[in-house]
C-alpha cells in the first residue's frame, strides 16, 4: 500500500517522487539523470539491476535527498555501478548513506556531512573518506567492513555522538586514528582481520566503549585500552605475547578469547579479577595453561557459562573444581592431545565436545572413575556408563573407537540431546542399537556417525526423527536407505561421504537441498528421480557423486536433473553445484573457442521471469576417473 501511495504522486515519471525502491525505475533515473527535487530516498538492491553507468552530476538535481541505500547480500551478486567521470554534489541533507561496493577512493570533496548519522560503505574501493577534519556532529554508526584499500582513517574528533565503528577487513589498514580512541559515547570497535594493524593503544580512559574485537590481527603486537565498561574483548591469532596487566581492571569483563600460541605466560592473577566473566576461550595455549593454573581460575571465575580450551595440547587433566561451576554450559576440548582424563562435570552442561583427543583414557562424569590400561589408550575408550544425569545435555561430540563397555543405549537418557557427533565408532554402533536410540531421542536434529564398521542398514524408525535437519553417515559400511526416509520433512543436509557399500539412495525428502555421496563406489542409482524427468517442485542445489563410478547408466537422467535445478538456481538467485562422473560436457555449456575450456552456462529463462538476472561461472574436471563438476556460483 505504501508503494502504491508514493508511485500515485508521479505515476509516468518517477524521478519525481518522494522515495524510489524499485529496482528498474532505479535505474532509469540514474542512468538517465532523471532525479529531481522531489526525491527524499533511494533503495536499490544492487543484485536486482544490470551494469550502469552514472554521470558525475547525477545527484545534483537531487538536492532534498536524505536517504540512499545502495545495497547488496552476501549471498547474492552485485551489479557493476561505473563512476569513472567521478561524484560530486552530494545532498547536505543525507542522514543515512550506504553504499556497498562504492567505486571511488574517497568520498566527494564537497560533502559536507553535517547531518549524516550512519555511514555504511561495505566492500568498497575507498583509500580514504576525506582530507581534513570535518563535522560529524549527528553521525552514530560507520561501518567500512571489506575496504580492503583502505589505508587511514580521518580525524574523527569532533564525531562525539560515535557508537559504533567497523572495520572488519580493512587489510591495508595499519594504524587507527588516535581521535577514535578518545570518543567517549564509543561502545564498539571492530578491527577483526585488520591484518596490518600492528599496535591499539589508548591513553585516555574510555567511557562507554564495551565490544572490542580483534580476531585474526596476525600484526598486532600491543593492545592495551582503559575502559572499565568493556564486556566483549576478542584476541584470537594475534601476535601478542604478553597481555598488559591492565586487563584485570575489566571489572565489567563478560566475555574474553586469546590464541596462546605466541603467549609466553598467562597473568592469573589478573585474570582472576574478572569476577563478570561468563565465556573464556584459552585456545592453542599450549605453554601458558595447566592443570594448577586452571584450579585457581576456576576458584575465582564461579560466573562461568562457556569454556574454550581448544588445542591446549600440553594440558593433560581437568581439575575436579569444574564440577563447582553450577553455570557452565558449554565445555569445548577439541585437539587437546595429551588430555587423558575428565572430572565430573557439572550437571549444568549443555555442549560437550571432546573430539580428537587421542590419549584420553579417563572420564569421571558421576563419583565413580572408569580407568583403562595404558595400552588400550583411546582405542579402548570406556565412557561414563552414568552419562544419563547429564540431562541438560543438548549437544555432544565424542570419539568412540572400538569402545569396550560403552552401548549407545546410555544416550537414551538424554532426553535433550539434539546434537550428536560419534567419531571413529568402529563396531560398536549397529541397526539394533540405533533402533533404540530413534524411539527414544526423538528430538534429534543434527546425526553424524563416523567409521561405523558394523552399520549395514537404517532401522526403519529414522522416519520418527521429524525435525532432523542433517545427518551423516561417513565411512559406514551402509548399503540401504529405509525408504521411510522421505518423510523427514525438515532434512535439509545428508553427507555419505565414503560409504563403499551403498548401493542406492532412496527418494528424498521433498525439502532436502544438499547431498553429498563422495567415493560411494557401488552406488548405481542416485535416487528415483533420476529415472525419469524430474518432477519435484524443490529441486537439490546441491549434489555431489565424485568416483561414484557405477552410476554411469544414469548420467543422461543426472545431466537433465542438474539443468533443471541449475535453472531453477538462476530463476532464484542462488547457488548451486553438482559434481557426477561423466566423459563428456553436457551440450547446455558453451565453449570458449580459444582456450577450449567452458566460459559460462546458457539457461533459457521463461519469458514471464522479470527483473531476474544470474551470472554464472562453470567448471568441468574431466580426469582419469572422469569426474565433471557443474558448478553455480
Amino acid at each position: 500500500m505504501g508503494y502504491e501511495i508514493v508511485r500515485q504522486e508521479c505515476i509516468k515519471e518517477p524521478g519525481r517522487r518522494s522515495r524510489l525502491c524499485d529496482p528498474e525505475e532505479v535505474h532509469h533515473v540514474l542512468k538517465n539523470n532523471a532525479g529531481t527535487d522531489e526525491i527524499e530516498g533511494i533503495v536499490l538492491d544492487l543484485s536486482k539491476i544490470r551494469h550502469v553507468h552514472l554521470s558525475i552530476d547525477t545527484f545534483k538535481k537531487m538536492s532534498n535527498l536524505r536517504f540512499i541505500k545502495f545495497y547488496s547480500l552476501k549471498d547474492r551478486r552485485s551489479c557493476k555501478v561505473d563512476l569513472s567521470s567521478g561524484l560530486e554534489l552530494l545532498s547536505e541533507r543525507l542522514r543515512y548513506l550506504q553504499w556497498d561496493g562504492y567505486p571511488l577512493e574517497s568520498l566527494p570533496s564537497s560533502f559536507c556531512p553535517e547531518k549524516l548519522v550512519e555511514l555504511r560503505m561495505r566492500n568498497s574501493r575507498v583509500k580514504k573518506l576525506w582530507d581534513g577534519v570535518q563535522d560529524f556532529v549527528n553521525l552514530t554508526r560507520i561501518n567500512l567492513a571489506g575496504c580492503k584499500q583502505l589505508m587511514e582513517l580521518p580525524d574523527l574528533s569532533k564525531a562525539q555522538n560515535l557508537e559504533s565503528v567497523d572495520l572488519e577487513s580493512c587489510e591495508s589498514l595499519c594504524h587507527v586514528h588516535p581521535s577514535i580512541l578518545s570518543l567517549q559515547r564509543l561502545v564498539a570497535l571492530n578491527l577483526n582481520k585488520c591484518i596490518k594493524l600492528k599496535k591499539l593503544r589508548g591513553e585516555n580512559p574510555l567511557q562507554s566503549l564495551q565490544e572490542i574485537y580483534l580476531n585474526w590481527c596476525f600484526s598486532l603486537t600491543e593492545f592495551s585500552l582503559p575502559s572499565q565498561e568493556i564486556a566483549s574483548l576478542k584476541l584470537e591469532t594475534t601476535r601478542i605475547e604478553m597481555l598488559d596487566s591492565s586487563i584485570g581492571h575489566l571489572s565489567k569483563l563478560k566475555q574474553f578469547s586469546v590464541n596462546g600460541s605466541r603467549l609466553k605466560s598467562l597473568p592469573i592473577n589478573e585474570l582472576c579479577c574478572l569476577r563478570s566473566l561468563q565465556e573464556l576461550r584459552l585456545c592453542n595455549c599450549e605453554q601458558v595453561i595447566d592443570k594448577l593454573k586452571l584450579h585457581i581460575l576456576f576458584d575465582a571465575l564461579r560466573l562461568l557459562q562457556k569454556l574454550h580450551l581448544d588445542g591446549c595440547r600440553n594440558l593433560i587433566e581437568l581439575p575436579n573444581n569444574v564440577k563447582h561451576l553450577s553455570g557452565l554450559k558449554v565445555l569445548s576440548l577439541k585437539n587437546c592431545d595429551r588430555l587423558q582424563s575428565l572430572p565430573e562435570l557439572p550437571p549444568s552442561i549443555e555442549e560437550l565436545d571432546a573430539a580428537n583427543c587421542p590419549s584420553l583414557r579417563t572420564i569421571t562424569l558421576t563419583s565413580r572413575e572408569y580407568s583403562l590400561s595404558p595400552e588400550e589408550g583411546m582405542m579402548a575408550l570406556t565412557p561414563y556408563p552414568s552419562i544419563g544425569y547429564l540431562m541438560k545435555l543438548r549437544k555432544l561430540r565424542l570419539n568412540v573407537s572400538n569402545l569396550t563397555n560403552f552401548s549407545i543405549e546410555q544416550l537414551c537418557y538424554l532426553r535433550s540431546l539434539k546434537e550428536l557427533t560419534l567419531l571413529d565408532c568402529g563396531p560398536v554402533i549397529g541397526k539394533s542399537n540405533l533402533l533404540k536410540l530413534f524411539d527414544a531421542l526423538r528430538s534429534l536434529v543434527d546425526l553424524y556417525l563416523e567409521g561405523c564398521s558394523n552399520l549395514h542398514e537404517l532401522p526403519d524408525n529414522m522416519s520418527s526423527l521429524s525435525s532432523l535437519y542433517l545427518v551423516g553417515l561417513v565411512r559406514s559400511n551402509v548399503e540401504y536407505f529405509p525408504s521411510s526416509i522421505k518423510h523427514l520433512l525438515k532434512l535439509d543436509y545428508i553427507y555419505l561421504t565414503n560409504c563403499k557399500r551403498l548401493r542406492c539412495l532412496p527418494e528424498l525428502p521433498p525439502f532436502t537441498r544438499y547431498v553429498k555421496a563422495t567415493n560411494c563406489l557401488s552406488l548405481e542409482v542416485a535416487f528415483p528421480l533420476t529415472t525419469c524427468r524430474p518432477q519435484r517442485k524443490y529441486l537439490l542445489e546441491s549434489l555431489f557423486l565424485e568416483n561414484c563410478l557405477k552410476l554411469e547408466h544414469s548420467l543422461s537422467s543426472i545431466e537433465e536433473y542438474a539443468y533443471l535445478s541449475l535453472k531453477r538456481a538462476a530463476y532464484l538467485n542462488r547457488t548451486g553445484a553438482f559434481c557426477y562422473p561423466g566423459r563428456k560436457i553436457p551440450e547446455w555449456v558453451r565453449y570458449n573457442q580459444t582456450t577450449k575450456a567452458s566460459s559460462f552456462i546458457t539457461i533459457e529463462l521463461s519469458s514471464s521471469v522479470n527483473n531476474c538476472w544470474a551470472l554464472f561461472s562453470a567448471l568441468f574436471f574431466l580426469s582419469s576417473r572422469q569426474s565433471q563438476i557443474v558448478r553455480v556460483t
